[in-house]
């Protein structure tokens, strides 16, 4: 195996590099799983999102709704528009937008985050064998060190 970036072979490295690129994948491979985390909380609010844009079409205006004010609590309110809503677009601006657009948008947004999902998880799965096999590559020498 060789280091891209050098083009050094691993068994050309010494102790303390082989120590130091172990600890950048370590790192590398912690900073994916927190991403993968952080977007799949995020996916399950979008999926809440769409969820309620598709529970909306079926209301009518005067409709009674309970609005989540958090810690398991809600408000009583009534529907007074039942062809738009506000939908977030980043960088906290929301618009107007209608329910089906709404929908879209909020289809859109699953389906890319769920493919930043998948590419965090290829990208984990790499960093996770390149460290198997500097690991294994450490504990070889350790060993030949130790005999």
């Amino acid at each position: 195996m060789t280091d891209e970036k050098k083009g050094v072979t691993l068994q050309e490295m010494n102790e303390q590099e082989l120590a130091l690129n172990i600890q950048v994948l370590q790192e590398q491979g912690r900073i994916l799983a927190s991403n993968v985390e952080r977007l799949s909380i995020y996916l399950q609010e979008l999926a809440t999102s769409r969820a309620t844009l598709e529970g909306m079409q079926s209301l009518k205006k005067g409709d009674e709704i309970l609005v989540p004010i958090g810690a398991s609590s809600f408000i009583r309110a009534r529907i007074d528009d039942t062809e738009k809503v506000i939908v977030g677009v980043g960088s906290n601006v929301s618009v107007d937008k209608t329910l089906d657009d709404a929908a879209t948008s909020m289809q859109e947004r699953i389906d890319l985050v769920e493919s930043r999902i998948r590419e965090s998880q290829d990208a984990y799965v790499k960093v996770a064998q390149k460290l198997d096999v500097l690991t294994a590559e450490a504990q070889k020498r350790v060993q030949s060190i130790s005999q």
